[in-house]
């Protein structure tokens, strides 16, 4: 090799070199705008693949809150149709006991209406054996009481006084025979007087016994 053809080969060396590292420089740049690329894709992705995450939990949690008020609808169909069938044996049960009262009301009824005609018909049954039986009457009561015996010129006389008497001093005396209405004195004897009244004999006791 020649001095002259030294240089002229370094200088291609050089070019040569720079022409590499300009190439070199070219796919650097190259290779960094892909890589930019890249990572507005790769960004980009995954964005997107956070949206759908996103989305996929907001459905999923939708989906939950479905399912729930579905399952909660059917727990209280279930809840209704069990108080619709309580109420309703609450009304079948309502409805025998109505039933049974009112039978053995209309029962009871029957029975004292038997009952009041077997009364009746042995009334009348009692009255045609005996039409001519005569109706007892109550016993007269004394219009009066008796007070007691006083004795005047050897005279017992008794004392009475009338139940319309004010005071003391409507006292009257009887003797043995007269009349006070229907009550006619008969006799007086110990501790009572006796009456005859209505054809009957009435004993009345003394307020004061005698001395």
């Amino acid at each position: 090799m020649t001095h002259s053809e030294t240089p002229s080969r370094l200088s291609w060396l050089s070019i040569s070199l720079s022409v590499w590292l300009l190439l070199l420089s070219v796919l650097v740049g190259i290779s960094l705008v892909s890589f930019r690329g890249l990572a507005v894709e790769f960004r980009r992705n995954a964005e997107s693949k956070r949206i759908e995450a996103l989305e996929a939990r907001i459905e999923n949690i939708v989906k939950q809150q479905i399912e729930q008020l579905n399952a909660h609808r059917i727990e209280l169909a279930d809840v209704r149709g069990a108080l619709e069938a309580r109420i309703h044996r609450a009304e079948e049960t309502t409805s025998r006991s109505n039933e049974q009262w009112m039978g053995t009301l209309q029962a009871q009824s029957q029975r004292i209406d038997a009952l009041q005609t077997e009364l009746n018909a042995a009334k009348r049954t009692s009255e045609a054996a005996a039409p001519g039986t005569p109706k007892v009457k109550p016993l007269p009561q004394p219009p009066f009481d008796v007070i007691g015996v006083e004795s005047r010129h050897g005279e017992r006389l008794l004392s009475i006084l009338s139940h319309n008497a004010r005071s003391a001093n409507d006292i009257r005396l009887m003797r043995q025979g007269e009349q006070i209405g229907e009550w006619t004195l008969h006799a007086v004897e110990e501790g009572q007087a006796v009456f005859r009244v209505a054809g009957q004999i009435r004993r009345l006791p003394m307020k004061v016994s005698p001395q």
